[in-house]
C-alpha cells in the first residue's frame, strides 16, 4: 500500500523529463571516449594530438550534461520534496550509481586476477585503493583516484560534486551568478595548481608533468569548473538571448577538429593554458547548439546510446580488449594496417557495448532506480503517518 501522490506533484514529476538532446550529448560523450580508448593501443598518447586523442575530453561533455540535469532536476524536485529534497536527492544518486558501479568493481577484480589488462593495475591489487573506489572517496585518496574500475575517477568526482550540489543550489539562482561561479572556479583551480606545482618542484623529487597528467588532471579541483559549466548551460539556455543558426553547430564542430591538432604543453608555465577548460568551452557551445538544432539526425539515434551511457562507460574497456584479441587472432588470416585495425576495434566496441549496455541498463540500472524510489516512498509514507498523528486516516491506494 502506498500513499497517493497529489495531482500537482504528479504534474511536476512529469516535467522532470529526460531531454532527448541531453541523452544525445551523453551519446556523443561515450562515443568520444570509446574512440579514444580504442585508439590508445594502436597510437598511444604521444604526441598528445589528433582527433582520437581529443576523444579523451568526451568526459567533459559527460560532466556538463550531468550537472545540467542534476541542477535542473534538483530545482524541480524542490517543489515536490520540500524539506526532504536533499535527502531524497542523495538516495536517488546512490541507487542510480552504486549497484552497477559496485558490480563493475567486482567484475574487474575477477577479470584482472585471471587476465592481463591494459586498463587495470598489476596484481596483487591494493585493496585499500579498491575500497577507496568502492566508497567513492578515490577523489580524495589520490593514490586510488583511477584504480578499479577503469575510469573510476569520473564516478569519484561525480559523487563529490553531488555532495556540493545542494550547497550550490542555495547561491546560484541566475545566469550572472552562474558566470561568476565558472570564472571563479577556473581561477581557483589555476591557483591551486600553481601552489601544488611550487610544492612538488621545490620540496619533492617527483616529476610535475607526470602528476599533472594523472592525479592533478583527474581530481575534483581541476574538474570542478567543468561541472559548473553545466549549471551555466542551464541558465544560458533559459535566458535564450542568442538566436540560433545551424551554421553555428557546423562552426563549433570545425573548431573542435582544429583544436585536436593543437599540442598543449604541461610544463610550467604552459600548463596554465589548460586544455580541459578550452575543450569545455567548445563543448559548452556544442551542447547549446545541440539543444537548439532542428537537424533531427544530430539527436537521434545517438540519444539511444546516451541513454545507456553509464553502463557503456563501465563496460567498454573490456570490450576494447576483446576486440584487440579478435583482431590479433584474425591477423594470421588477413593483414590489416593499424588504422584499419583501429576502425574494426572501434566499431566492434560500439556495437557490443551498446548491446550489453541495454541489458545492464534494463536489469541493473533501472532496478536500482526503482529501489531508490521505493525507499523514498516508504520514507514519505512514514513521515505522513507521523505528521497525521494517531486516529487520522491516510488516503492510500493499493
Amino acid at each position: 500500500m502506498t500513499l497517493t501522490t497529489p495531482p500537482a506533484a504528479k504534474k511536476l514529476t512529469r516535467e522532470i523529463e529526460k531531454y532527448d538532446w541531453v541523452d544525445a550529448l551523453r551519446g556523443y560523450a561515450i562515443l568520444m571516449v570509446m574512440m579514444s580508448h580504442s585508439a590508445h593501443p594502436f597510437f598511444g598518447d604521444v604526441p598528445r594530438t589528433g582527433i582520437t586523442y581529443s576523444g579523451n575530453y568526451g568526459v567533459m561533455l559527460f560532466f556538463i550534461a550531468s550537472s545540467f540535469t542534476l541542477f535542473s532536476s534538483y530545482r524541480k524536485r524542490k517543489l515536490i520534496d520540500g524539506q526532504d529534497t536533499t535527502r531524497f536527492f542523495f538516495i536517488r544518486r546512490i541507487f542510480r550509481i552504486a549497484p552497477l558501479y559496485w558490480l563493475a568493481c567486482l567484475a574487474y577484480i575477477v577479470y584482472g586476477t585471471y587476465f592481463h589488462s591494459i586498463w587495470l593495475p598489476p596484481t596483487p591489487f591494493d585493496y585499500t585503493n579498491i575500497l577507496a573506489n568502492v566508497f567513492f572517496i578515490n577523489g580524495l585518496y589520490l593514490s586510488a583516484i583511477n584504480y578499479i574500475p577503469p575510469g573510476g575517477w569520473t564516478i569519484g568526482d561525480e559523487m563529490l560534486f553531488y555532495l556540493i550540489t545542494p550547497f550550490l543550489f542555495l547561491f546560484i539562482k541566475n545566469l550572472r551568478q552562474a558566470c561568476i561561479l565558472v570564472i571563479s572556479t577556473v581561477i581557483a583551480s589555476i591557483a591551486v595548481q600553481l601552489i601544488v606545482h611550487y610544492i612538488i618542484a621545490n620540496y619533492t623529487s617527483h616529476p610535475w608533468v607526470i602528476h599533472r597528467d594523472w592525479v592533478f588532471y583527474f581530481w575534483l579541483p581541476n574538474q570542478f569548473p567543468v561541472f559548473c559549466s553545466g549549471i551555466l548551460l542551464l541558465y544560458f539556455i533559459e535566458k535564450n538571448s542568442i538566436k540560433y543558426q545551424e551554421w553555428m553547430l557546423v562552426t563549433i564542430m570545425a573548431i573542435f577538429f582544429l583544436l585536436s591538432i593543437v599540442q598543449f604543453d604541461l610544463k610550467f608555465p604552459y600548463f596554465l593554458i589548460q586544455p580541459e577548460y578550452i575543450y569545455t568551452a567548445v563543448l559548452f557551445c556544442f551542447a547549446w547548439c545541440i539543444s537548439k538544432t532542428r537537424v533531427n539526425m544530430m539527436i537521434k539515434p545517438i540519444n539511444k546510446l546516451g541513454t545507456v551511457s553509464f553502463s557503456a562507460y563501465l563496460i567498454h574497456p573490456v570490450l576494447v580488449e576483446l576486440g584487440l584479441w579478435l583482431t590479433s587472432r584474425a591477423s594470421g588470416i588477413i593483414e590489416l594496417n593499424e588504422h584499419v585495425n583501429f576502425m574494426v576495434v572501434f566499431l566492434f566496441t560500439i556495437f557490443t557495448t551498446y548491446v550489453l549496455s541495454k541489458w545492464t541498463y534494463k536489469h541493473i540500472e533501472k532496478r536500482g532506480i526503482r529501489l531508490g524510489e521505493q525507499l523514498i516512498d516508504k520514507i514519505r509514507q512514514r513521515s505522513s503517518i507521523q505528521s497525521a498523528g494517531p486516529g487520522v486516516p491516510i488516503v492510500a491506494k493499493s
